[in-house]
Formats: structure tokens, C-alpha cells, sequence
């Protein structure tokens, strides 16, 4: 059968798509193509497309199985690894590995990040695939995973830059699922490049209608954007289509389609002459030709289309062999006898094999499978079975750790499928294990889609180490709301939960956290004790109470109650929330906690204590340890999930401090910014772009970034948050380069809140008074404020090793 989808008259629709394709644009456009499902949205791209791609390959399959397990980003990563596969196939542009490799921040990302872009969870080894076929990448490929933001980056950076050079083509089925964050990059894609004709296939299912929505979002970024409905196609254009075909089909047509939904792959399937052939006993109708195919296979077939549809509707040839070899359910494991079969499948309709992996042929196929109640039992069985191969990929896959965390993922989400929540908490402990490897969007997805369950299903009385193992990942991965929705005064019994829930709870109620820990302070020794006076400090911190913050760690710092414990790695750490100025002192407690870390192995304590180290050398004028510890940092960095976007910003900063700016320097800073998404992190970055335009006198480029940070910080002008006002002094001083008088007065107004007369005695004032530190860069013996960012309220590495 034909790859192409099954495509009849169409005519008028036809016509306008392909000129609308040649249509002379100056911007990108999007083409909503919306229908119910079946009528012919993907024939018809299929019908005009090829036209005009030359043979690249312009389809992103999104499998109507996968509509409750999109994760944020994938349709961008699925965008991304068609433009490789076309770069592999054509050679006209890099791949996304060479891609990489001459990009100055991520040349040296491991196989890992290429294989988290290219997979949904895991479906293929892409990296490997791609090594056996470029014997010229390099084989000293480093480790980083990479976080979260950065791996989306890596693909919205890779298409853009295809983009700015060749004409883009891509359809993207069904639209109406595509995640948040991919529907935000492509707003972005869409506006900076003129050379992407992108078509959206929506398929509408009763009230749940994207497309005003969709019009309305892209419409309003001024992007070039229009909506094609297509309705059920007439009976007659069917019947004409079939005139010369047999009685028996066109008497089908005649009896059954009115009272249809339309659907062409069912008219597709009715047509195939395979299976005409079958309707000599019992002759199917239009609606039901899909139930009849399935009810007349045998029991291989049947298990087969099972199998896939099971596994989100597809699976690599590799991992189906496995399943097969390692299942018990199925006795034949030679590698003919099941590839014949699946030829079978497809020659009736029911799967499509690509070249490395085999789906379900149509959404319309899946949606049956679904509505059979005899395959209910029978995906059962086959949900067992991936689970144990699963297992065995687990025990057996040790190359790649993100390997191994998929393969956990992947049983997370096959026993949800089951309901059998009684068996997550020992994956979730192993998972638990590998969370500084992984990048956390994969693992909160899977976290969220067991939490949702929980609150339909499952009761926390008969689950409460589920709800734990929850609560623990939720705090390690940031995600603090999370962790205080999920705290009841049950699962607070357990001393692990409540220091996690009270470290949460501090970001957001301080006064909530002392009353509880003024309570449960009663009793002061062991290890309960220990973590929640670490909670203490970082939540008088939090609340800007300095003078007990310090207090109370000098404390026990003289006391010695910390030493000896698995805590005290991170009670060291804690010595860079407390103000004073012995940085000497601060240094030494910081060296010890680093020897602590790197005992304990633990890769967030020792990041974040390096860029503290390189910070603290910074402020006592010891630039080659500031370098030396950055270094450091960006080293551990590439073995772990870490928010590099600190790193970027503070080799940007030594480089400004030692008056070394350089065009790396300005990359540094832009990538920063482009992947930070801590509001508070990106005033501090705009800040340090701003003094590299003030030392430039950069009249350009500065001004946009002058009126950002302006813009970002007197929208809520705080008069208490000092970084805040140094970033606004470097507003000021561009002011007076670029000559805007008013302007000047004007932020000086704000300055002025502070009770400082002149500018250079509020820049005193804040040095010496309020003793303040912040890295000075000398420009014609002015200075100006440039900050290093870091991980100080880090209660994570605080409490990870209880």
C-alpha cells in the first residue's frame, strides 16, 4: 500500500494550498488544516507537498496514542529530528551532531543530550545509529546532559539556524495536542525566520476546538496565519472514485456511508484488495471495516497490533525483537516469522513499517483498539510483558545512564497503565538515585501523570510510600508548590517528609516555618533536630533577617553541632548566607564543605560550592582561584543536570572584571539570558550586559537592553532589594552615555528613595555603609556593578544526604 494517505477530488482545496504555497511572503506562514478525523487533513498535504520539498521528508508524526503523555517540548524535539533525518538523507545542511559540534557553548555534549532530543521518552538509540554512519564525530565527547531549558534550546537554535538558510516545509499532525512550550517556540521560530511554510493539522473532536484559540495567539504576534476546513467528502465523488472497482465495495459505499463518519482510511481499508477478498461470509460496514479487520486475525496478528498499540502506538524493530525474545506470553521468536507477519498487518492497513520501528497506520485504528472489549484482557498481558522487558533493559543496559532512567520512566508508565501503584515506590527510589542525570521535565511528567492518578484512583492511607517518593523527587527537581500540595499531617510524621515540606514551605511562608520549627524544636538532638536548623537559617535568610541568620550559624558553627554528621557538608555551605565580610573565613568553610561533597559524591553540592568558591575569590581580588573553580564548575557541570545558564553568566563576568570582553563574552551573556528562567537571575544578566555596552558606549544593542531592564525592574520597583538598585545605577549611567537627561532625573528619582543626594555617594553608600560587594569592572576609574549568579539558598544539597 501506498505511504500516501488515501486522497479523492479535493480539487478546490488542492488549489489553493499549492497557491498558497507560492504565494510571495515577506514573513513565515501557518496553515490550520482542521477536520474531523479521517477526512483527509494529512491526504491532502500528501497530494501538494511533494510538489514542492523535492523529496525532503516534511511530516511530524504525533500519534493520537501519545495525546495525555506530551511532554513539554516534544513537538520542537520531534521538528528537530526530522530536519536532522532530511540533513542526513540530503547533505544540504549540518545534522543536529555537526551542529553541535561547531557551537561554542555545546560542542562538547555527550551522546545524551542528541538521544534525550531525538526520543520520546526513549524509542531509539539515535546517537549510536548516527556514530556508525559519521566515523568523523569525535570520540571524546563529554557527559552533559544538559537541563531541561538548554536541551529545547539545542533544538530551537539547530532548526532556526536551518531555517535562516533553507526554505522549511513541515505538517505537523494533530496540532490540537501540541504542548505549551513547543507552541511558544514556534511563535518564536515563526517570527524571527521568513522561510518555514508550516501547515498544522488540527483534528477537532466536539467542544475541544483549538483553532480560534490557535488563530488568535499566532494572529496577534502578527504572524501570517489562516484556518482551511475540510467537511466530509459527498458520496458521489466516493462512488466516482470507485466506478470501475468492485459490486460488492460500491454496495457498501451505497448502503453505509451516509449514516458514516467520513473517515477515507476506513474507505481506504474497505477498497484494499487484500481485503475484499474476506467479506464472502459476513460483509463489514463503512463504520465498522476497522473491528471487522481486527476480529478476523489470528492470534499472532492479533497479539502484534496489540503489542504496538500498547507501546503509545509505536516501537523500534530492536525493542519489539526484544519484547518478543524475553516475553512469555508468545512462542514464536524467529526473527521471519514475526516480520512476515507484520508484512501481513501492513498490506491490510492496520500498521505502517518505517525503517526502523513500526506504527499503528492511523488514529483511527488506535481509537478501535481501544473500543474492543475482548483486546482489553489481551493489552494487559502485553502491558506485563513491556514491563518485564523493561526490567530487563534495567538490569542488563548499563552504557548510557539516561538509558537506564528511561527505562524506569517506561515502567512508571506502563504500571499506571495497570493501576498497580503498589509497585512504583521501588522505582521510584532507583529513579531518585539518578535525578543530578537527568534532565527533571521526564521525570515531573511522569511524577504529575502518577499524581493525577492519585487523585482520581488511589487513596494515600493504602500508598503513602508513593506519596513520599513523590514529595522527595518533587523537592530535589525545585518544585516546591508541588511538595507543599502534596504534604498531609500523615506523611509530616516521616522526618524526611517534614524537613522537605518545611524547606519548601520556607520559599513561600517563613512565619508558617518558624512556628512549626519553634514546636518541634522541643527535643534537641538527633537528626530531625539538625535538619530543620538548617531550615532555620535558610528561611531567616528568606525573610531578610540577617542579623539571626548570622547569629544562629555562628552558633553552631562554634559548637561544633554539625561535624561528624552527613549534614555538615551542607551546614558549611550555608556559610554564604550569612553576611560578613571574612571572606577569607567564608573561603576555608566553603574548601571543607567541598571535601565533604566530593566524599558524599554529591555533583549539586560541589557545583554549587565551586561557583560560591569562584564568587568569594572574586570578592577578595583572587581572579586565578575565581577562574579555577569556574572551571571546576563547568566541569562537574557536563556530568550532571545543572542550570548552566550561571555558568555562561559568570565567565562572562570574569572576563568583564579583568576588562578581557571579547565576542564570546557577549555570547556567554546572550545564551545565559536566552535560557534563564529565574525572573530575579535575568535583571542580573541584563545588568551585565548593560556595563559591557556602558564600556563599549554601545548605543545599539544597549539601548534595547537598557529599556528592558528598566522596564522589568520599575514595574515592581522594590526599595529594599539592593542588587535591584545596583542594577538600576547601571540603567542610570547608560542614561547619561546615550545623553537622555530626563531619563537620568528621572531614574535618579528612584536611586534617590534611598535618601543618597548624588550618584557617587549612593554608589559609596552601598559599597561601604551598607557593606555590599558586588564585582567591580574599571572603566576610566569608574565603577560599575557586574554580579555573579550562584546557588546560595541551595536547601537541596542541605538536606539530600539525611
Amino acid at each position: 500500500m501506498s505511504d500516501l494517505r488515501l486522497f479523492i477530488n479535493r480539487k478546490h482545496e488542492s488549489e489553493f494550498l499549492k497557491r498558497d504555497i507560492q504565494a510571495t511572503r515577506t514573513k513565515s506562514r501557518l496553515l490550520l488544516v482542521s477536520a474531523y478525523t479521517g477526512i483527509g487533513k494529512s491526504a491532502l498535504i500528501d497530494e501538494v507537498f511533494p510538489e514542492f520539498t523535492n523529496f525532503f521528508q516534511y511530516r511530524v508524526r504525533v500519534s493520537i496514542d501519545k495525546k495525555s503523555e506530551i511532554q513539554e517540548g516534544y513537538i520542537l524535539k520531534q521538528i528537530a529530528k526530522l530536519v536532522h533525518q532530511n540533513a542526513l538523507a540530503h547533505k544540504l545542511y549540518p545534522t543536529i551532531y555537526h551542529f553541535i559540534q561547531h557551537d561554542r557553548f555545546y560542542k562538547n555534549v555527550a551522546n545524551g543530550v542528541v538521544k534525550a532530543i531525538m526520543g520520546y521518552i526513549k524509542l531509539e538509540d539515535f546517537a549510536e545509529g548516527f556514530k556508525k554512519k559519521n566515523e568523523e564525530v569525535s570520540d571524546n565527547i563529554k557527559t552533559w546532559l544538559g537541563d531541561d531549558d538548554e536541551l529545547l534550546d539545542i533544538c530551537y537554535r539547530y532548526v532556526l539556524s536551518v531555517a535562516q538558510a533553507h526554505r522549511l516545509f513541515l505538517a505537523i499532525e494533530n496540532f490540537q495536542i501540541a504542548d505549551s512550550t513547543s507552541i511558544h517556540l514556534l511563535l518564536n521560530l515563526l517570527t524571527n525566520v521568513t522561510n518555514i511554510y508550516l501547515v498544522g493539522e488540527c483534528t477537532i473532536s466536539g467542544d475541544d476546538d483549538k483553532i480560534s484559540d490557535y488563530l488568535q495567539l499566532f494572529g496577534e504576534e502578527n504572524i501570517d496565519v489562516n484556518n482551511l476546513r475540510l467537511e466530509k467528502l459527498d458520496k458521489e465523488e466516493l462512488l466516482n472514485s470507485i466506478k470501475d472497482e468492485k459490486e460488492l465495495l460500491i454496495s457498501i459505499i451505497e448502503r453505509t456511508y451516509e449514516n458514516s463518519d467520513g473517515n477515507l482510511h476506513k474507505f481506504k481499508l474497505l477498497r484494499n484488495p487484500n481485503n475484499l477478498r474476506k467479506y464472502d461470509v459476513v460483509v463489514p460496514n463503512y463504520n465498522n471495516i476497522t473491528q471487522y479487520l481486527l476480529n478476523n486475525l489470528d492470534d499472532i496478528g492479533l497479539a502484534l497490533v496489540t503489542i504496538i498499540h500498547s507501546h503509545q502506538g509505536e516501537v523500534s524493530l530492536n525493542l519489539l525483537e526484544v519484547y518478543l525474545q524475553y516475553s512469555l506470553s508468545f512462542d514464536f521468536v524467529y526473527k521471519s516469522s514475526y516480520l512476515n507477519k507484520l508484512s501481513d498487518l501492513q498490506h491490510i492497513g492496520l500498521i505502517k513499517i518505517l525503517t526502523d520501528r513500526v506504527i499503528i497506520e492511523h488514529d483511527s485504528v488506535s481509537i478501535d483498539l481501544n473500543n474492543i472489549e475482548k483486546l482489553k484482557k489481551v493489552q494487559l498481558i502485553a502491558i506485563r510483558n513491556w514491563i518485564r522487558v523493561y526490567q530487563y533493559l534495567e538490569r542488563t543496559n548499563t552504557k548510557y545512564e539516561i538509558d537506564y532512567i528511561d527505562n524506569l520512566l517506561y515502567q512508571v508508565y506502563f504500571y499506571l497503565k495497570l493501576d498497580a501503584l503498589s509497585e512504583l515506590p521501588e522505582v521510584l527510589e532507583k529513579l531518585n538515585q539518578y535525578i543530578a542525570v537527568s534532565p527533571t521535565y521526564n521525570i515531573i511528567f511522569q511524577l504529575d501523570r502518577i499524581a493525577e492518578y492519585c487523585r482520581k484512583y488511589a487513596s494515600e492511607d493504602d500508598n503513602s510510600e508513593v506519596f513520599k517518593w513523590m514529595i522527595i523527587m518533587y523537592y530535589r527537581c525545585g518544585h516546591s508548590d508541588k511538595v507543599i500540595n502534596m504534604a498531609s499531617p500523615m506523611l509530616l510524621t516521616d522526618t524526611t517528609i517534614l524537613l522537605c515540606y518545611l524547606a519548601a514551605l520556607s520559599t513561600f511562608s517563613q512565619s508558617e516555618v518558624f512556628e512549626f520549627i519553634n514546636e518541634l524544636e522541643k527535643d534537641k538532638s538527633g537528626a530531625q533536630w539538625l535538619g530543620l536548623i538548617l531550615v532555620k537559617i535558610r528561611a531567616l535568610r528568606s525573610d531578610d533577617n540577617f542579623n539571626d541568620c548570622k547569629k544562629l550559624w555562628l552558633e553552631h558553627y562554634a559548637r561544633g553541632s554539625f561535624q561528624n554528621t552527613s549534614f555538615n557538608a551542607g551546614f558549611l555551605k550555608y556559610c554564604t548566607l550569612v553576611e560578613h565580610d571574612d571572606y577569607i573565613f567564608r573561603i576555608k568553610c566553603l574548601s571543607e564543605a567541598m571535601e565533604l561533597f566530593q566524599n558524599l559524591n554529591d555533583r549539586f553540592g560541589q557545583i554549587s560550592t565551586c561557583i560560591a568558591l569562584s564568587r568569594d575569590s572574586a570578592y577578595v581580588g583572587d581572579l586565578k582561584n575565581c577562574r579555577h573553580y569556574l572551571e571546576k564548575a563547568e566541569t562537574l557541570a557536563n556530568m550532571s543536570v545543572y542550570p548552566r545558564y550561571e555558568l555562561y553568566n559568570n565567565r562572562s563576568v570574569l572576563d568583564i572584571i579583568t576588562e578581557n570582553v571579547n565576542q564570546i563574552t557577549k555570547d556567554s551573556l546572550n545564551n545565559s539570558l536566552r535560557i534563564c528562567s529565574n525572573n530575579g537571575d535575568r535583571l542580573i544578566i541584563l545588568s551585565n550586559i548593560l556595563v559591557i555596552s556602558i564600556m563599549e558606549k554601545d548605543t545599539v544593542y544597549g539601548y534595547s537592553i537598557y529599556t528592558k531592564l528598566q522596564k522589568e525592574i520599575l514595574s515592581d520597583f522594590d526599595k529594599k532589594d539592593t542588587i535591584t538598585h545596583l542594577c538600576l545605577y547601571n540603567c542610570y549611567r547608560y542614561s547619561l552615555l546615550i545623553g537622555e537627561a530626563e531619563q537620568s532625573k528621572y531614574l535618579l528619582g528612584f536611586l534617590h528613595k534611598l535618601e543618597i543626594r548624588q550618584d557617587i555617594e549612593l554608589w559609596n553608600y552601598l559599597i561601604y555603609e551598607k557593606g555590599l560587594n558586588p564585582y567591580q569592572s574599571v572603566i576610566k576609574k569608574e565603577y560599575y556593578p557586574t554580579f555573579m549568579l550562584g546557588w546560595d539558598i541551595d536547601y537541596y544539597t542541605a538536606l539530600s544526604n539525611y
